[in-house]
């Protein structure tokens, strides 16, 4: 074999080697991320909500074609998750984005009691309250057989619903006639209203929370014969719902919430957006004036107040 064609052979052996030495450490090896620029790809993107915006997120989730799912209190968020939840209910180290949507604190009761309490105050308001509570039905004007005057609240050490909640009653009502009247007590908001419609009026009367978790209830309560009515006080806090995305497109699903049309589903679903101006459900009416809500001092201030009335 001549020099340049023996030269040709080792130039097109070497290239052969080179070529399967480059492939076949690839064979078999996953695909390529997809490019963490590109923002437009949702695909397999969970939104999580807090239980109380479960109906309100299926609707959006539904419209925007994401999966949805729960967190458990005290676990951190998943990759290619969406979280919306209170701020004071995110996972440790979590970055939230600004206030999404909204729900103020107010009063929920069942339709017979209102009337009651209607007739003796005219305004079902905290000032009204802080007369029922600590006293028997009889006493306000209502049945003998009803008895005591019953409470409902969402739990202030495991809930920001509770904590405002707590925030409101605690500068009109008397200690001693809250623990009296304290006959119902869950987790969350959510679970405060699901147990008001499970076990009705033998366990409250009335519940002071949020007006997203008595709207999520009204239509079951209807069915187990009875009408819950929402009632605002002058002024109340708002529980505010934030942001926090995690992983390769969950930044696009955030962008998406705030489109007019996804916050038009948030707005029929009870609750209220931070921005513009939205027809609400049938059964809730004008929010009053927003209360500040209560600094890190009030807080822990409030931890003790529940801690003595459980």
């Amino acid at each position: 074999m001549s020099g340049w064609r023996a030269a040709l052979v080792a130039l097109i052996v070497g290239a052969v080697i080179l070529g399967i030495g480059y492939l076949v450490p690839r064979l078999g090896a996953d695909p390529a991320p997809p490019d963490e620029g590109d923002a437009e790809d949702t695909t397999g993107v969970v939104l999580v909500c807090v239980p109380v915006l479960q109906q309100a997120c299926q609707a959006v989730a539904d419209e925007l074609d994401l999966d949805t799912a729960r967190l458990e209190p005290g676990r951190s968020l998943p990759d290619r998750h969406v979280l919306v939840a209170p701020a004071s209910e995110l996972p440790e180290g979590s970055e939230p984005g600004p206030p999404l949507v909204r729900s103020p604190i107010v009063i929920g009761a069942w339709l017979e009691r209102s009337q009651i309490l209607s007739a003796r105050c005219g305004t079902i308001d905290l000032d009204c309250l802080a007369g029922a509570v600590g006293e028997r039905w009889e006493d306000l004007g209502g049945n003998d057989t009803w008895g005591d005057f019953k409470l409902g609240l969402a739990s202030p050490a495991t809930s920001e619903s509770g904590v405002l909640a707590l925030s409101l009653l605690t500068p009109v009502v008397e200690r001693s006639d809250l623990a009296a009247s304290l006959r119902l007590v869950a987790q969350n908001d959510a679970r405060l209203t699901e147990d008001l419609v499970l076990f009705g009026d033998s366990r409250a009367d009335v519940v002071v929370t949020t007006e997203v978790s008595v709207f999520n209830q009204m239509a079951n309560a209807i069915g187990r014969g009875g009408r819950l009515e929402v009632f605002y006080p002058a002024s109340s806090p708002w529980v505010e719902y934030v942001t926090v995305a995690k992983g390769f497109g969950a930044g696009r699903v955030v962008d998406r919430l705030s489109d007019p049309a996804i916050l038009g589903l948030f707005a029929g679903s009870g609750v209220r957006p931070v921005t513009g101006t939205w027809d609400l459900p049938s059964g809730l009416g004008t929010a009053g004036a927003t209360a500040a809500p209560p600094d890190s001092g009030t807080r822990a201030t409030l931890l003790e107040v529940w801690e003595q009335l459980r």
